[in-house]
């Protein structure tokens, strides 16, 4: 389920949110203090009681964005070679390798049908067992990246290139 939410995310975002954590954090830190000191004072009751739930709503915020960029990140990372059965084994329909690499695909602004190609590039080769180096042009070594910078660079290309390697598994 993480996987849906996370591919929407794009780099500059993840960046952004990256860069919140700090600033989240600091803030936590001063409302924390603000609520000491009030709560020393045994004034403002009320007002204590809104500071705790800010820190609260801060916590959850830090803990969302670090949880969503984890993900993120995990979605990035390269699958080993001999890691792949592991991780496709694990996954549920609709959270394969191949289907988070075909909604960031769209998400970056890679055509729905040539989208669907590359998906369908992604799961053959893991399907029909090709070799390392034919994986790694099906986008298994970078999670397909390349091949996100390869469709949105010169799609035809990539179209045609992606079409031969199915219809010859990947013998050219």
């Amino acid at each position: 389920m993480k996987s849906t939410v996370i591919s929407h995310l794009d780099e500059r975002t993840a960046k952004e949110l990256e860069e919140r954590i700090p600033t989240l954090r600091i803030a936590r830190e001063q409302v924390a203090g603000i609520h000491h000191i009030l709560r020393s004072l045994s004034v403002f009751a009320d007002a204590e009681e809104a500071l705790r739930w800010c820190m609260s709503d801060l916590d959850s915020a830090i803990a969302d964005i670090s949880e969503k960029l984890e993900a993120w990140n995990d979605e990035r990372r390269p699958i080993p070679y001999h890691d792949r059965d592991r991780i496709v084994l694990a996954s549920s329909s609709g959270s394969y390798p191949w289907d988070v690499w075909e909604r960031r695909a769209i998400a970056e602004g890679v055509s729905k049908e040539l989208a669907g190609l590359g998906r369908s590039l992604m799961r053959e080769a893991y399907q029909h067992n090709w070799d390392e180096n034919k994986c790694t042009n099906a986008g298994w070594n970078d999670r397909g990246e390349l091949m996100i910078q390869c469709a949105l660079h010169d799609a035809e290309n990539a179209r045609r290139v992606w079409h031969r390697m199915l219809t010859c598994d990947a013998m050219t």
